[in-house]
């Protein structure tokens, strides 16, 4: 037997040389096998065949699928190991026992090391020997490990019955020889320009044992290095097996498909020497200002080709998926019909990437259940105390790396689950917003919502018994019913890594090495993606094919109309070698691809410049995603030099941004029209808006007395806090939580202590103490002050102690301060949705009073809580000469004070004023002079900051309170004028106002 070569000049897959050696063989009445590189070629040429009326007695097909049919009924009975068999066993010979336990890093193994000896056992098994031994020295101790590893891998795939791609390669000839009549099939290789050594041998040795035709269709100049290097290859190949090699006279040159004059120009200097190239409107430049513009540039430029006649358009690009992600649903809103086709790794499918997330997440919070005590930390305590102690370290050491369950959300509101996305959206809110939130209530949760979806149900419960291919296999339902293909190849490739690994490992691992080795495997089991979009029949303007450089070599030459050839960047399309451990290592073992890179890149360059017939557009950004200037690429800097004047050039900016995103290309359509405002103005309804509550019915104003305190404080922060205020995801052990808590906590021992009739110091610090513990013990239920106070690391431990320190201190400081008063009133709520209507300076308000303290002749004391360390001073009204000019820095403590004849009617306001909770407490505000005198014995000589009304020009208290009413009308008003400029009153205003670029801003 021999290998003959048959040579031309058209560089398309199925040339004139290979189509005369199929006609040749099919006289003879063989059958006849064409060996190409890939399935997209495997197209290409089945299409050529039908062009030449050939359709009967040829087969199309690729080395490894080929080989896998004869294999099955020539071999000796193993079975043609997938990549997905290859992985598993490779993390099963490298992991052995450190696996078992849950910690493969312990043995050194990692993924890239695991690809490294998959690789070298799948494709090259049979030569490794000889090529480890006659690299010697020049291989590292860890290089020949792994050479060793992967003979090893090699032999366990053997014991499982199962052979790799190489070993199948070096016996499938001898089998094929063993048997006359399938020898009896002609072979024909055809299109390669690009192949790996195990390929290489394959070809040589089928030439020796029964005969092949090598048929290149390479291009005479340098674009035809990459052909002829795969030829010298398998001609070394064939002669070392011991076949002869035959040349059959070179075919005549087909004539050059019609182009138009400027490309046909540009091939011949780019790849023929030629001259330089006048630019006639055939080939044009399109220079995005960056990434954002890009997908609007191409599809205007595929709406011109349309426009122009183009019929069929060939898109090029080193991501196909992100051109179809960004550039189809354009093109397609402009009546162009798109398709695209790529192969891309199982595990960078999305759905892929969730379902994995998904089953980590609800597999870790399964074992944090086990192992979760602290909703039965306080058990068994002998006292409050004891009970806070267990569950304050209870809560430090439990395992949280799985709060807030993003992952588990995120899947959820997938297509996948089959869920209803506001019954998510709320799940995860709650989830969000409880610290105390345990794995069993999580666990709980998902199993209700997933009764209200069968397939996710199922999912769950498969997950709970470790069944992950079973939990991939029931969402199947689902991925179909959202017709999501990408999302059914997804679970059938995750469902086949399970298969692979399971059925090595079994139960053995747990959770985290298991997800180890399916990402591993995943990684390397190809999915095929072919989605089309767009219009159809007469309504279709043209056809766009999205294909990478590689699957593009095979177009035929003038076969399409216009190509188009996207991310000419130097970084997005490098000429260079893979620079990683596979590469290097195979260079050195001599196993290295025949065609060197550049060779290859040149190769299929050519291709896509001679696909077209009437034009070429070549794009690039000229700054990256970081706004760094980018450089072009080699072949774009190629085809500038062959120009003596720069080609036609089209830019787009970044500028118009809404423009460039929408799918038509136009900025959207105004759906009304609001007249430019004045800075810091809002008009009409926006500001009627602004000042409603959503939770109100009907139109009237509904105000709170934080609003009114916030708007006099900066009615800006005002309204990006109160109006307009942004949702806290998450509980984030902030000062509002503390205060929460801390109010809570005042709130019940003041209940308590009136209960026992009895407010003395002393027992006023054992019953805050026992109401602060028992607080933070009952706090893993989710109930009571403490629920979003939960401490989740030792910092926060610290502060919940701290804080019990200060409440402490401020009831030692201020309870008893009041003379003659005692608490009678807490959280007192007024003005809610329920309760009867309280009116101030002519709105509604409502609110709730922290404590109300009554002396023996119905005289009130309206206490607000506070944090802070300001001793009371921060609460101090200023001094005024005229109480007609006097603003009240704190207006919500007056408020509370003017609307408790309407709220507690009976009771007569004489003071209003703040207790602060800090390290150093104290007592800030305004009484009567009777009620301001009773404090001073409390403070130990220190004089308070509680001031009496002729502090700012008043005759009575009353008089403040009115004052502040008025003062409080004119905000009322101010807001629903709709002025909310930037306005800050103090310091204080400024402190966490969300407007950090505010240019009134005041630091100090």
């Amino acid at each position: 037997m021999a290998l003959t070569v048959v040579r031309d000049t058209e560089g398309a897959v199925l040339g004139p040389a290979a189509l005369t050696a199929v006609t040749e063989a099919l006289a003879e009445h063989r059958p006849v096998t064409v060996i190409v590189p890939s399935m997209r070629a495997a197209l290409d040429a089945r299409r050529a065949l039908a062009r030449a009326g050939i359709g009967v007695g040829v087969d199309v097909t690729c080395p490894v699928p080929w080989a896998d049919a004869l294999w099955g009924r020539l071999g000796d009975g193993t079975a043609l190991a997938r990549g997905a068999d290859v992985t598993a066993t490779a993390w099963k010979v490298l992991g052995g026992n450190a696996l078992m336990d849950g910690r493969p890093e312990s043995a050194g193994v990692y993924p890239g090391y695991v690809d490294v000896v998959a690789t070298l056992a799948g494709t090259f098994s049979v030569q490794l020997p000889a090529a480890a031994a006659a690299a010697g020295d020049a291989l590292s101790p860890q290089q020949r490990d792994a050479c060793t590893m992967a003979l090893a891998l090699a032999d366990a795939l053997v014991a499982r019955g199962l052979s790799t791609r190489s070993r199948v390669f070096e016996e499938l000839p001898d089998a094929l020889a063993a048997h006359p009549g399938e020898a009896r099939c002609a072979l024909v290789a055809a299109g390669w320009e690009d192949l790996d050594a195990s390929q290489a041998r394959l070809f040589g040795r089928l030439a020796a044992r029964v005969g092949l035709t090598w048929a290149a269709s390479a291009h005479p100049g340098a674009a035809g290095d990459a052909a002829r290097a795969c030829e010298a290859a398998v001609a070394s190949e064939a002669a070392l097996a011991g076949a002869p090699v035959s040349e059959a006279p070179a075919r005549a040159a087909v004539p050059a498909p019609p182009r138009s004059p400027e490309l046909q120009a540009l091939l011949g200097s780019v790849f023929g020497g030629g001259g330089s190239v006048e630019p006639t409107g055939s080939v044009r430049l399109l220079e995005a200002a960056g990434p954002e513009a890009e997908p609007e540039l191409v599809a205007r430029e595929l709406a011109r080709l349309a426009e122009a006649g183009a019929e069929r358009v060939l898109l090029v690009t080193r991501d196909p998926r992100e051109a179809w992600r960004t550039v189809s649903p354009k093109a397609s809103n402009r009546g162009i019909a798109v398709r695209a086709s790529w192969v891309e790794p199982a595990s960078d499918l999305r759905a892929t990437r969730q379902f994995l997330a998904f089953v980590e997440q609800l597999s870790a919070i399964a074992a944090a259940a086990s192992q979760w005590r602290l909703d039965r930390a306080a058990e068994g305590a002998p006292d409050a105390a004891a009970a806070a102690e267990e569950v304050l370290s209870a809560s430090v050491e439990a395992d949280r790396s799985w709060w807030p369950p993003r992952a588990v959300t995120d899947f959820l509101l997938s297509e996948l689950s089959g869920l209803p996305r506001d019954i998510v959206f709320s799940l995860d809110a709650a989830w969000r917003q409880n610290r105390a939130l345990s794995p069993a209530a999580v666990l709980s949760d998902v199993a209700r919502v997933a009764t209200q979806s069968e397939p996710l149900a199922r999912t769950v419960e498969l997950v709970a018994a470790g069944d992950w291919a079973g939990a991939a296999r029931a969402l199947r339902p689902n991925a179909q019913a959202a017709r999501d293909r990408e999302a059914h190849q997804a679970l059938c490739a995750v469902e086949d890594a399970c298969a692979a690994v399971d059925g090595l490992f079994g139960d053995g691992l747990d959770p985290h090495a298991r997800l180890t080795v399916l990402a591993s495997v995943l990684s390397r089991m190809g999915v095929a993606r072919s989605p089309e979009r767009g219009r159809y029949g007469e309504a279709q303007r043209c056809t766009v094919e999205i294909l990478d450089p590689a699957r593009a070599a095979s177009t035929p030459p003038g076969s399409v109309d216009d190509a188009l050839l996207c991310g000419q960047t130097a970084a997005e399309d490098p000429i260079s070698a893979p620079h990683d451990a596979v590469h290097g290592l195979l260079g050195l073992l001599g196993l290295a691809r025949p065609a060197a890179p550049d060779a290859v890149a040149r190769a299929r360059a050519w291709h896509v410049w001679a696909a077209p017939t009437h034009g070429l557009a070549v794009e690039r950004s000229l700054r990256d995603a970081s706004a760094e200037a980018t450089h072009p690429s080699p072949l774009f800097a190629e085809l500038l030099s062959c120009y003596r004047e720069r080609p036609e050039t089209v830019a787009l900016g970044e500028e118009r941004v809404s423009k460039n995103l929408s799918p038509q290309g136009r900025e959207p359509e105004p759906s009304g029209f609001v007249p430019p405002l004045e800075v810091g103005t809002l008009s009409g309804r926006a500001a009627h808006l602004a000042v409603m509550r959503s939770d109100v019915a009907g139109d009237v104003p509904v105000v709170s007395a934080t609003d009114l305190e916030t708007y006099l404080g900066c009615p800006r922060r005002w309204f990006l806090e109160r109006a307009v205020p942004a949702d806290r995801l998450d509980a984030d052990f902030s000062g509002l939580d503390r205060g929460s808590f801390a109010h809570g906590v005042l709130e019940r021992t003041g209940r308590e202590l009136q209960a026992q009739g009895s407010f003395e110091r002393g027992l006023a610090g054992d019953v805050l103490s026992r109401v602060f513990d028992g607080a933070v013990a009952s706090a893993p239920t989710g109930q009571g002050p403490a629920a979003g106070f939960m401490p989740h690391s030792v910092s926060e431990e610290s502060q919940v102690r701290h804080l019990k320190d200060q409440l402490l201190a401020t009831l030692d400081r201020n309870e008893g301060s009041f003379v003659g008063f005692t608490p009678r009133l807490f959280e007192q709520t007024f003005g809610n949705p329920g309760q009867d209507p309280v009116t101030y300076a002519g709105v509604r308000v409502r609110g709730t009073i922290d404590r109300v303290d009554v002396d023996a002749r119905g005289r009130a004391a309206v206490i607000d809580y506070k944090s802070g360390n300001s001793g009371g001073s921060r609460y101090r009204p200023e001094a005024a000469d005229d109480l007609s000019s006097w603003v009240p820095g704190n207006i919500q403590a007056l408020l509370y004070a003017r609307v408790l004849p309407q709220v507690a009617p009976g009771l007569d306001p004489v003071a209003a004023v703040y207790l602060t909770t800090g390290d150093d407490p104290g007592v800030g505000g305004m009484a009567e002079r009777g009620f301001a005198e009773s404090m001073e014995g409390a403070y130990r000589g220190k004089t308070p900051n509680v001031v009496t009304p002729d502090h700012v020009a008043a005759a009575s208290f009353e008089d403040v309170l009115a004052r502040a009413e008025e003062v409080a009308a004119e905000a009322v008003a101010s807001m629903a004028a709709g002025h909310v400029e930037p306005r800050p009153r103090d310091r204080w205003a400024c402190m966490g106002c969300p407007a950090v670029a505010c240019e009134k801003r005041i630091d100090r």
